[in-house]
């Protein structure tokens, strides 16, 4: 790849790389290529935070059995705007 600088104000980092670059394919086939992966510890958290998650019960009866009791004393905060915003989105009125 060549970068033509005539004419334009290019940065002198533009210009040293402009001067470096090989300028023909074959110059640059002689050049090694190496690939590189590099793993960091978040995929060992990922691991533990599915691991964790898997350990959650689907169902938390604690939280169920504290708003069934709510319920049934008549202590359940209920919004009732918002209940009615919610169905009204639902069917589209």
């Amino acid at each position: 790849m060549r970068i033509e600088t005539a004419g334009t104000a290019a940065s002198p980092a533009i210009e040293q790389a402009t001067r470096n670059a090989p300028s023909s394919g074959a110059a640059r086939s002689h050049a090694t290529v190496e690939d590189r992966a590099t793993f960091s510890s978040g995929s060992q958290t990922v691991k533990a935070l599915v691991a964790q998650a898997m350990q959650t019960p689907a169902v938390r009866h604690d939280v169920v059995d504290a708003a069934r009791q709510s319920i049934q004393s008549g202590t359940y905060p209920v919004d009732a705007q918002a209940i009615a915003a919610g169905i009204a989105s639902e069917s589209d009125i």
